[in-house]
């Protein structure tokens, strides 16, 4: 039994064709554009916790009116003192929480916005070797044509030379 023909032309360019359809070689557009990220080192939230982190434990001065003021001015702010000191460990506790508190968001910031311009750079990096590897691909595959298409003279002139042998 005779084995069929291959046609070395036929076999490659099935193969450019089935590799086409199987992976995308543009990866341009599986990538898409840059993601955008906000600068939150910038952010107005940020600063407005930065700016009220403080908590003011001094009591509060309150007007007094009606009779005898200046006892009630004096009863108020003892009190109030009273109450600041006995929630003075609580009050301490708290704003040591808050400026940790703040401290970790500030590192965060910095790392999120450091992180993102990785991220861009990165991005841009994948985006050239991507362009890179598809120029390096055209050029291969040029260079694969041009040595098949050798190939292809070679055998026929071997043959055209072993059918002049036979006769």
């Amino acid at each position: 039994m005779a084995e069929p023909r291959v046609n070395s032309r036929e076999v490659v360019e099935q193969i450019w064709s089935d590799v086409a359809t199987e992976h995308v070689l543009d990866l341009t557009s599986a990538l898409g554009p840059a993601p955008e990220f906000e600068q939150l080192v910038l952010d107005e939230e940020r600063r407005f916790l930065n700016a009220h982190a403080v908590l003011t434990t001094e009591p509060a001065d309150l007007p007094a009116a009606g009779r005898l003021p200046a006892v009630k001015g004096r009863a108020k702010a003892r009190g109030g003192q009273f109450v600041v000191n006995v929630l003075n460990r609580y009050f301490t506790s708290e704003h040591e929480f808050l400026a940790h508190l703040v401290r970790l968001l500030n590192k965060m910031t910095v790392a999120h916005d450091e992180m993102a311009k990785e991220i861009r750079a990165l991005h841009e990096a994948l985006r050239a070797e991507s362009d890179r590897l598809r120029q390096a691909n055209a050029v291969l595959h040029g260079r694969m044509e041009a040595r098949i298409e050798a190939l292809e003279h070679e055998v026929r002139v071997l043959r055209g030379a072993g059918s002049a042998d036979r006769v």
